[in-house]
């Protein structure tokens, strides 16, 4: 059975996605003069971390049900699967859109090395002070 939906939630995304919009427009050719000192454009961290908490929320909110009780592994596997099955084909699709521009980026050349760890989404996970394959393709995934 499906819960209800929170659209006050909903309507609470806008904000978190304008900040995480505003924190982009100094990336804008010709808009980094604009952005100068004002605090707002610095505020993209603030959104997402409001997306991670939301969604941490949502995710209770929707599966309490299913481990109110016990984590057995047949219910663990099969939210493992919910997720995956909803979060991985929107990341290969982004990958695909990232690779034409990673490769022409003149400021961080492709290293091809770098393209299973993103397919697999274990680009932070290498073990290394400084993730040499977290910059390319789309960081945030």
């Amino acid at each position: 059975m499906r819960k209800a939906e929170l659209p006050a939630l909903t309507g609470i995304r806008f904000y978190a996605a304008a900040l995480v919009f505003l924190s982009h427009v100094p990336w804008i050719p010709g808009m980094g003069k604009f952005s100068d000192g004002w605090l707002i454009f610095n505020t993209g961290v603030l959104g997402v971390s409001f997306f991670f908490v939301l969604s941490g929320f949502i995710l209770t909110y929707n599966y309490v049900d299913w481990f109110r009780e016990e984590v057995a592994a047949a219910t663990y596997v099969r939210f493992v699967w919910d997720r995956l099955t909803r979060i991985y084909p929107v990341h290969l699709l982004t990958l695909l859109m990232a690779l034409p521009i990673q490769v022409f980026s003149p400021k961080l050349p492709l290293d091809w090395r770098a393209v299973p760890f993103h397919v697999f989404l274990v680009q932070c996970w290498w073990p290394v002070s400084t993730m040499a394959f977290y910059n390319y393709f789309n960081g945030p995934s």
